[in-house]
């Protein structure tokens, strides 16, 4: 395989291709990349780029408009979209901070509109709360892009490159990833990469590093 030219922040499609690149350990059939695909995982990126740039712009527009006693199904549905919007920029690549940061604020907007109308519902504020802080670790999460590239529903990662993805991160990212899935996924997780590290191992890759995160994957993890 020649040498390939990726770029300084891939999105998630670029990205998957580069893990491969880089871990030919993990991944053998890397070795069938050429710089054709990353190419076009590049323009897919862009264009998703481009694509949350409208999305964002039109979002801004709406709460602009926003009306001060707005029907609780719109307050629901915006907030909806900041979260899924949040989600998709945090796998794009590059500097988006300040999107991050305005979608944050516009997050902590709609849901104060949300508990102005459960004041004097004490089960609602209690839910609201527990949303609140289940937002807030999902979003501390979402600092790693694999986990937004993990959560697309057309997520380039297939079932049989979980894997392989999880064996080729850093501590921090591994942590993050494995904590999105219950125990029993876990479980399920780790004695499938036992397993294929005795098989990649088996015809003749160096499995000392999937070793390592194998390790940190059979860490207890708290939820």
């Amino acid at each position: 395989m020649s040498r390939l030219s990726f770029s300084a922040h891939p999105g998630c499609w670029e990205r998957y291709l580069q893990r491969k690149c880089l871990n030919p350990a993990l991944f053998p059939e890397a070795e069938e990349l050429c710089q054709a695909d990353v190419d076009e995982a590049q323009r897919q990126d862009d264009s998703e780029r481009q694509q949350f740039t409208v999305d964002f712009n039109q979002l801004l527009e709406r709460v602009v408009h926003l009306q001060s006693k707005e029907e609780s199904e719109v307050i629901l549905e915006l907030k909806a979209r900041i979260d899924r919007l949040y989600e998709q920029c945090s796998g794009l690549g590059g500097d988006y901070m300040a999107e991050k940061a305005g979608l944050k604020k516009l997050n902590g907007l709609i849901m104060n509109a949300i508990r102005s109308t459960a004041t004097l519902d004490e089960h609602a504020m209690q839910e609201l709360a527990k949303e609140t802080q289940a937002r807030d670790t999902h979003f501390h999460l979402l600092e790693h892009a694999l986990i937004a590239h993990l959560l697309r529903p057309d997520t380039p990662i297939a079932k049989e490159d979980i894997v392989p993805t999880l064996l080729s991160e850093e501590e921090g990212t591994l942590r993050a990833a494995m904590s999105i899935f219950d125990e029993e996924h876990r479980q399920l997780l780790r004695e499938m990469a036992t397993q294929f590290i005795e098989e990649r191992e088996a015809q003749g890759a160096d499995m000392l590093m999937p070793k390592i995160r194998l390790a940190i994957m059979s860490q207890p993890f708290l939820h």
